[in-house]
C-alpha cells in the first residue's frame, strides 16, 4: 500500500496528460484517494521495502516515522484543495498540463518526504527542480523562458550544494549507517562543511534570503492557485522538513547563531519588499518569503520550544498562504487584475471572500486569537531564551521579528482597502461583479480559514498535543509564559460586542453636506487614493531609499551574481585563450623568429666575426674533451 501514496498520482498525471474529457472530476478523485491513502499510511505506520534493486545496492524504502508521514499528508491535503478550487479557473489554463502537473509534483513530493534511502531522497528532489522549470515554461500564458531558467538555476545552485553535502555525508558517516535518514548525532563543529551545505539545499527550497529572488517573479506569472500550492505549500514543507532533519536528526540540536540572523534578515528584507509592491501576487510572494524567516529563527535557537514554533508555524503558513494565493486568484478570475493601483471594492459583490481573507490576513500578521499568533509566540519566547545567554544576536533577532509582525499587518490594510473596500466606479467592471458568489468557488477557502480560526483558539489541544509534537518525538514543551486562546477569544468578542453597543448608542452618525468653496456650490466626486501610495514615506526615507534602489535594479538578486560571475568567468577565459602563449603555432612561430632574429645579427658578413666565433667555438670543443 505504501508504494501507491507514488504511483497513484503519477498514475493521475500521466491519464491528465491522455485525456480531455472531465479532467476536474478525475482529478478531484485521484486527489481525495492521495490524501485518504495518506491518512491510511499515517494509522498503519508501517515501513515498506523494494528488494529488486538490490544488485544496484539501492533499497527503496519507505520511511515510517512521524515526521515524514505527517508532512505527507500535509501535502496532499493541499493538493487536493487546490484541486477543488481549480474548477473556476479552467477557462484560463491548459486544463490537461494544469493538473498533470499538480499530480507529478505530488507524487515526487510524498517520494521525498517519505524516502529513507538518501540517494532516492537527493533523486526525488533534483526532479522537483526540473519539474518547477517544466510548469512555468508550459502553464504560464507564454512561455516564459527566463523566469524558468531563473528558477532552475537558483534551485540548482542549492540542490548542488545538497548533493555535496550528502556526498560527504555518506563517506562520514556511511560505515555506521548506511545510506539512510537516521540520527546520526554529528556535531557541528566537527562537520561545518557538512552542515552548511545541507542547510543551503534547505534554504535554496524554502526560498530563504539570498535563495528568494525567483519566487516573486513565477509567483506573477503562474496561476494563483498553482502559487498557493508551489510557493505557499510544498516548498515550505519540504525545505523545513529537510531543515528539521538536518538540526534534529542529523545533527545535535544546538543554537546556529548564523541561520537565526539569516532568518532575522529574511523577515525584515522581505516584508520591506512588499510594503512597496503594486501587483497582489508579488506581495504575497515576498509575505511567503517573509514567513520563512520566522520558521528558520525558530528552529536555529535549538531549543524544543523554538523547533515546535518553527514547526507549528510552517502548518499554519501553508493554512493561510495558500488562502491568500487563493483569494489573488479569485480576485484575478473576475477583476482580471491583481494592480493594487485599482479600486476594485469586491467586499460589496463576494462578502465570503472577503471574510476569508481577513482571516487570512490577521493570521499571517499574528493577530490573535487566529493561528499565526500561537505559533510566532512560541517562536518570540524561543528567541527570548536565547538571548539569556547570547544577549545581543538574541535581541536584535526579537525586535526584527516582532517588527516583521507589524509591517505584515501593515501591508494587508494596503490589500484590504485596495481589492475589497475601496469604492469601484469603473462600470465595466460593476456590471462583470455582478456574478454572484457561489459557494463551491469558495469552499476550499472556507475550509482553510476555519482552520485558521481552530488552530488559533484551541492552538495547544491539537496541532501541539497532536500533530507537532508526535512529529518530533518532543514529550515535553516548557513555556515562558502563559497564553489561554479561549479565554482570550471570548474577551475578544465581548470587546467587539461592547464596542457596537457604544457605536449605535452614543456615537453620532455621519452626515453628508455639500462643499462651499467661495461663494458657490460645487458637487466633488469622491477622491481615491491608491493604497500603494500608503508607504511612500518609507520607500522615499533615507537609509530606505537606497536600499529599494539597489534591490529594484537587482543588485542583490543572487541569480544576478551568477550571470556577472559568469560572464566575468567567460571574459577572463576568451582573454586567456587569445595569449599568443595559449596558440602553439603562433607562440613557436614568434619565438622561432626571434631566435632566428637574434641569429641574424650575428652573421653580420664581417671576416673577422666569423673567425672569432671559431676561435671561441674550438676553445669550448677543448675545454669539453679536457674536462
Amino acid at each position: 500500500m505504501g508504494y501507491l501514496i507514488i504511483l497513484i498520482p503519477l498514475l493521475a498525471g500521466l491519464i491528465c496528460l491522455i485525456f480531455r474529457k472531465k479532467l476536474y472530476f478525475i482529478s478531484l478523485f485521484f486527489s481525495f484517494c492521495c490524501f485518504v491513502l495518506n491518512l491510511l499510511l499515517l494509522v498503519n505506520r508501517k515501513e515498506y521495502m523494494i528488494d529488486w534493486l538490490k544488485f544496484l545496492k539501492i533499497d527503496i524504502v519507505l520511511i515510517s516515522d512521524f515526521t515524514s508521514l505527517i508532512s505527507s499528508v500535509l501535502a496532499s491535503f493541499f493538493g487536493l484543495i487546490v484541486v477543488i478550487f481549480s474548477k473556476k479557473i479552467l477557462d484560463t489554463v491548459k486544463e490537461n498540463i494544469y493538473f498533470s502537473f499538480i499530480f507529478f509534483i505530488l507524487a515526487f513530493t510524498h517520494l521525498s518526504l517519505l524516502s529513507k534511502n538518501l540517494i532516492l531522497f537527493l533523486i526525488s528532489w533534483e526532479i522537483l527542480g526540473i519539474l518547477v522549470y517544466l510548469l512555468i515554461r508550459f502553464v504560464t500564458a507564454n512561455d516564459e523562458f527566463n523566469t524558468a531558467t531563473k528558477a532552475i538555476t537558483i534551485i540548482s545552485i542549492s540542490d548542488f550544494s545538497l548533493l555535496i553535502g550528502i556526498i560527504l555525508l555518506i563517506k562520514e558517516a556511511s560505515n555506521m549507517y548506511g545510506l539512510y535518514f537516521t540520527s546520526y548525532n554529528l556535531d557541528v563543529n566537527k562537520y561545518p562543511l557538512i552542515f552548511s551545505l545541507l542547510t543551503i539545499g534547505a534554504l535554496g527550497k524554502i526560498g530563504a534570503i539570498p535563495f528568494h529572488t525567483w519566487i516573486p517573479e513565477t509567483a506573477e506569472k503562474i496561476p494563483s492557485a498553482l502559487g498557493g500550492f508551489l510557493i505557499g505549500a510544498l516548498d515550505k514543507i519540504l525545505g523545513i522538513y529537510l531543515l528539521v532533519r538536518i538540526t534534529k536528526d542529523i545533527f545535535i540540536l544546538s543554537y546556529h547563531p548564523f541561520l537565526m540572523i539569516l532568518g532575522g534578515l529574511t523577515v525584515l528584507i522581505a516584508v520591506f519588499m512588499a510594503l512597496i509592491q503594486h501587483n497582489l501576487k508579488k506581495l504575497l510572494s515576498y509575505h511567503a518569503i517573509s514567513q520563512i524567516g520566522y520558521m528558520v529563527v525558530g528552529i536555529s535557537t535549538g531549543s524544543v520550544l523554538g523547533i515546535v514554533g518553527g514547526v507549528f508555524h510552517m502548518i499554519n503558513n501553508t493554512i493561510y498562504k495558500t488562502l491568500l494565493f487563493l483569494s489573488s486568484d479569485f480576485v484575478e478570475k473576475y477583476t482580471e487584475d491583481v494592480e493594487l493601483t485599482k479600486a476594485k471594492g469586491l467586499a460589496k459583490y463576494y462578502p465570503l471572500c472577503f471574510v476569508f481573507t481577513l482571516i487570512a490576513a490577521l493570521s499571517i500578521s499574528g493577530i490573535p486569537p487566529f493561528n499565526g499568533f500561537f505559533s510566532k509566540w512560541l517562536i518570540y519566547q524561543s528567541v527570548i531564551e536565547v538571548s539569556k545567554k547570547y544577549f545581543f544576536v538574541g535581541v536584535l533577532v526579537l525586535i526584527s521579528i516582532m517588527f516583521g509582525s507589524a509591517l505584515t499587518f501593515a501591508s494587508f490594510v494596503k490589500v484590504l482597502y485596495s481589492v475589497f473596500l475601496s469604492k469601484n466606479e469603473d462600470e465595466h467592471t460593476n456590471r462583470v461583479l455582478k456574478e454572484k458568489e457561489k459557494i463551491f468557488n469558495v469552499l476550499p477557502m472556507g475550509i482553510l480559514a476555519i482552520l485558521c480560526i481552530i488552530l488559533g483558539i484551541f492552538s495547544f489541544e491539537i496541532p501541539i498535543s497532536r500533530i507537532v509534537k508526535p512529529m518530533l518525538g518532543f514529550e515535553k514543551i516548557l513555556l515562558i509564559g502563559e497564553w489561554n486562546a479561549q479565554a482570550a477569544t471570548y474577551l475578544l468578542i465581548l470587546g467587539v460586542f461592547i464596542g457596537l453597543i457604544i457605536y449605535i448608542l452614543f456615537v453620532d452618525k455621519p452626515r453628508k453636506v455639500n462643499v462651499y468653496l467661495l461663494g458657490e456650490e460645487e458637487k466633488l466626486g469622491e477622491s481615491y487614493f491608491p493604497s500603494t501610495d500608503f508607504y511612500l514615506t518609507i520607500k522615499q526615507m533615507f537609509p530606505f531609499s537606497v536600499l529599494y534602489y539597489l534591490a529594484e535594479n537587482k543588485l542583490f538578486d543572487i541569480y544576478n551574481w551568477f550571470l556577472w560571475s559568469l560572464s566575468f568567468l567567460v571574459n577572463g577565459i576568451s582573454k586567456v585563450l587569445k595569449l599568443d602563449i595559449v596558440d602553439l603555432y603562433i607562440f613557436s612561430k614568434k619565438n622561432i623568429f626571434k631566435v632566428a632574429e637574434k641569429l641574424s645579427f650575428l652573421h653580420n658578413g664581417n671576416l673577422h666575426s666569423y673567425l672569432s666565433w671559431i676561435f671561441i667555438s674550438i676553445l669550448i670543443l677543448f675545454f669539453i674533451f679536457l674536462l
